[in-house]
């Protein structure tokens, strides 16, 4: 039997945000391995004592790293900022019409990713000593739409 009505699925997702450990880029000095490049390139920021959360900062404290001094390794932790947490809805609406007894049928289906049309920031810079460090670098796909219409013989 035929459907009579539309359908409608929605599918609400929520990341509450991802660890982002914090580096710098290592040009100078001559006794650590590894470039902008490499798969080594890992070196940690070293921490200042100052909140990892101020005021004015929308995704970190950027006071609260620096590069630390030639021959010393940063002591900033691993996974030590929380990335900025999003939510996603996506909805779908289909509906169908048979062609009397037969198998012969029209699908007609509407798809939206990112329903309300909120973008969010998915990343950030968190090179220490690089001119992105603490901005957006990546941002959430607007809302799409996708219509299809299907017929089955």
């Amino acid at each position: 039997m035929a459907q009579r009505r539309f359908e409608n699925q929605d599918v609400v997702g929520l990341d509450p945000g991802r660890f982002v450990q914090l580096r710098y880029r290592n040009a100078r000095d001559p006794h650590r391995a590894g470039s902008a490049t490499s798969t080594k390139f890992n070196l940690r920021a070293d921490t200042t004592g100052a909140p990892l959360n101020a005021e004015g900062y929308p995704f970190f404290n950027l006071a609260a790293f620096t590069v630390p001094p030639v021959g010393d390794y940063g002591d900033a932790g691993r996974d030590i900022i929380t990335g900025v947490p999003n939510l996603s809805l996506n909805a779908q609406l289909n509906r169908a019409w048979r062609f009397g007894e037969t198998r012969r049928q029209i699908q007609l289906s509407f798809r939206t990713n990112n329903v309300l049309n909120h973008v969010y920031i998915n990343s950030f810079g968190t090179v220490v000593n690089s001119s992105t460090f603490g901005l957006p670098t990546g941002a959430s796909g607007t809302r799409t739409v996708t219509c299809n219409l299907r017929f089955n013989f």
